[in-house]
Formats: C-alpha cells, sequence, structure tokens
C-alpha cells in the first residue's frame, strides 16, 4: 500500500533540478524502503488508507471517484478534470472554487449541480515572526479535497493535485 510513496521519492531524487549529493540519496533511497513497511494506525471509523499519486511517468493512479455525491474543493478547474473527479457525474456534485476558475466551466456540460466561492476577505493572519519578516496574510484557496459518497461511506481524497485534468 505504502508503494506509491517510495515510487514518488525515488522520482523526485532522481528527476531533482539540482544535484542530489550521493550519500543523501541513498538516504533517501533508505527512507523509501523502510516506507514500504510502515504500518498506519488508523483514526476511529476510517477503515481504509491508500496512496494516488499524479505525475509519476509510466504510472497512473486508479483512485475510484465514483459516487452518489460529489464534492471537490479545488482553486484551479477546467471540464476535464471535474468530469473525471466527478466519476461520471452520476450524482451531485458540490464544487468550492474561485470564481475565475468557476467562470471556466462550461455551462453546456452542466456538471455543477452547487457552486461555492471562497471569499476574498477569508485568510489567515500572519503570525508575529512572520509579519516580521514581511509576511502577509495568507489567503487564496489553496487546498484541494475531494470527497465522494457511495454505498453509505465516505471516501475523502487530499493532495496537491487541482482538478484540471493535467
Amino acid at each position: 500500500a505504502n508503494a506509491p510513496i517510495e515510487n514518488l521519492l525515488s522520482y523526485l531524487v532522481s528527476n531533482s533540478a539540482t544535484p542530489i549529493a550521493e550519500h543523501r540519496q541513498r538516504r533517501l533511497a533508505e527512507l523509501g524502503k523502510r516506507l514500504q513497511k510502515v504500518e498506519w494506525i488508523l483514526p476511529d471509523g476510517v477503515v481504509d488508507l491508500a496512496f494516488h499519486v499524479y505525475g509519476l511517468p509510466r504510472r497512473t493512479p486508479t483512485p475510484d471517484f465514483s459516487g452518489y455525491e460529489h464534492l471537490i474543493v479545488s482553486p484551479f478547474l477546467s471540464d476535464a478534470g471535474v468530469k473525471h473527479v466527478a466519476g461520471g457525474k452520476k450524482g451531485r456534485l458540490t464544487v468550492v472554487s474561485r470564481q475565475d476558475a468557476l467562470n471556466n466551466l462550461s455551462e453546456q456540460a452542466g456538471l455543477v449541480d452547487t457552486a461555492y466561492v471562497l471569499s476574498p476577505n477569508a485568510g489567515i493572519p500572519a503570525d508575529d515572526d512572520e509579519k516580521s519578516s514581511g509576511g502577509s496574510i495568507l489567503n487564496d484557496l489553496h487546498a484541494k479535497i475531494y470527497a465522494v459518497e457511495r454505498n453509505r461511506r465516505s471516501h475523502v481524497f487530499i493532495g496537491s493535485a487541482n482538478a484540471t485534468g493535467n
């Protein structure tokens, strides 16, 4: 179950824009091997954990987005990405995104049942350390969450993949 994490580490090491010292490459390879044996302790109510890594050559993740209730939280959207995550749109689809991303969706496709726009006023104020180093308020949507309900169970996917199909 942890193989996708090892594959990601391996790919990052071999495709780094900056060369990685040999001893660090060995340590990362060792970490990947150790991760293979990790047994995850799941929170109450969670019955399974799986890793789906997008963007690796010759490795296509196969998450199951089928279901009758879908939620997409993503700052960037495309018709193809929404169709992929909505699992063929066999149920209701709610989307939380930025207004410009929602404007890019084709109205004719009829993909989204309910849409919410994150308020531009929503933000997390910088703490004292961030303010002293010139930091500002953390704002704009960056989260990527996909939730699907099927067979009276919720399936939640979190990560860094936008709903763009790219």
